[in-house]
């Protein structure tokens, strides 16, 4: 708008509309009598009125200042200049919400992928265990060797129920990034996210560039 308005400046005049209203309440003492004394007839038999109590008056102007020293141009090369850094703050803004969406859904994918590997691996802690007990029971084994295979099936169950809380901050970050929550989104507007992000990814670039 001031880069406009500094163009325009060029050309459009500046004009200003005053209005201006008086009335005279009252008036008293000397010298205040209606007519002008020492005239025949108060001044009316010669053609001199008395002023009425209200005036009123309205002026239009119009101004284009021809020459301003390169003002006018200074302030529309200023008004472009800061609409440049406007368009610059505004794109760099949106990259960094991009960049903030992209490193949630990595984080997200990644702690996503972990929930299986942690049940994998507390899955095998789990037969190791059993392994050992069946081995200490038969005297193979000390108790030492016993109780370490204990505290790591423990260990690796404790880390699965981890990973699933850690992927459900993870998501709860996407969300917070994309500025939408899916846990009050009606069915029809998951189907519909659901629809749109399959077209996306449908019609996207081999490269990652977006259609």
């Amino acid at each position: 708008r001031r880069l406009t308005s500094t163009s325009n400046s060029f050309w459009v005049p500046t004009i200003a509309l005053e209005g201006t209203v008086a009335q005279r309440l009252a008036s008293s003492g000397a010298g205040t009598e209606a007519g002008f004394p020492g005239l025949p007839g108060g001044g009316e038999e010669i053609g001199f009125t008395q002023p009425d109590d209200t005036q009123w008056g309205l002026t239009l102007a119009a101004s284009l200042p021809l020459f301003t020293g390169g003002s006018r141009i200074a302030e529309k090369a200023q008004a472009s200049e800061d609409l440049n850094r406007l368009r610059l703050d505004l794109a760099a803004a949106a990259q960094r919400v991009e960049q903030g969406v992209r490193s949630s859904l990595h984080g997200a994918g990644a702690s996503f992928a972990n929930i299986s590997l942690s049940r994998d691996r507390a899955e095998a802690s789990r037969r190791n265990f059993e392994l050992v007990t069946d081995s200490y029971a038969r005297g193979a084994l000390s108790i030492i060797e016993l109780l370490d295979a204990q505290n790591s099936y423990l260990r690796a169950e404790l880390a699965a129920a981890n990973a699933l809380y850690a992927f459900l901050i993870d998501l709860m970050n996407v969300e917070r990034a994309v500025g939408r929550s899916s846990f009050f989104a009606t069915p029809e507007e998951l189907d519909d996210f659901f629809d749109r992000l399959e077209r996306y990814y449908t019609q996207a670039d081999p490269l990652g560039r977006t259609p």
